[in-house]
């Protein structure tokens, strides 16, 4: 059934082997076979940018079942994914939201990664957003306005090298 995508047949029978073989005595190769199909059904899910679907699938999967490496793995990867879905589609504090509710199953590094992520895209939306607003300002020579708002933006953002760029333009 693996082979054949038919995952609607294939997930419950496995799963229902694997509670059926808990009692036997053969678990730990159920469970393997269990996280390889879930693995797989939730990686064509994140292909076909269904990732919100897959993490959900997932979330529900650990809670049940517990976490494995496998299953972590692919957590990890699904959740970085529907992160990236948000970031692309310009929604940085969904993105934000999203990771912290969901954050939970996954491995620290990858909660590491995801919130270092998250932070580069807001701080450089943030970074094109005050420099968009100060252009109009230095074009018309109101430089005191652009010097005040970037360095309100610079306490926020002061690692930004284009932020500080524009303000030594502006105190030329």
């Amino acid at each position: 059934l693996n082979d054949e995508e038919a995952y609607d047949t294939a997930i419950p029978l496995d799963l229902s082997r694997l509670v059926f073989l808990e009692y036997d005595g053969d678990q730990p190769s159920a469970r393997k076979d269990a996280d390889t199909l879930i693995t797989n059904y939730t990686t064509i899910l994140c292909r076909r940018h269904e990732t919100l679907n897959a993490v959900d699938y997932l979330n529900r999967y650990i809670d049940k079942y517990g976490p494995s490496i496998m299953i972590r793995k692919t957590f990890d990867n699904c959740l970085y994914n529907a992160c990236v879905d948000y970031l692309n589609a310009g929604q940085e504090q969904e993105a934000d939201a999203y990771f912290v509710q969901n954050k939970e199953n996954a491995s620290s590094q990858m909660q590491t990664r995801i919130a270092r992520m998250i932070e580069k895209s807001i701080m450089g939306r943030h970074e094109m957003e005050v420099h968009n607003s100060i252009v109009p300002l230095f074009n018309n020579g109101r430089l005191e306005e652009a010097r005040k708002l970037l360095t309100e933006a610079l306490e926020y953002n002061p690692n930004s090298q284009m932020l500080k760029k524009d303000l030594n333009l502006v105190n030329r």
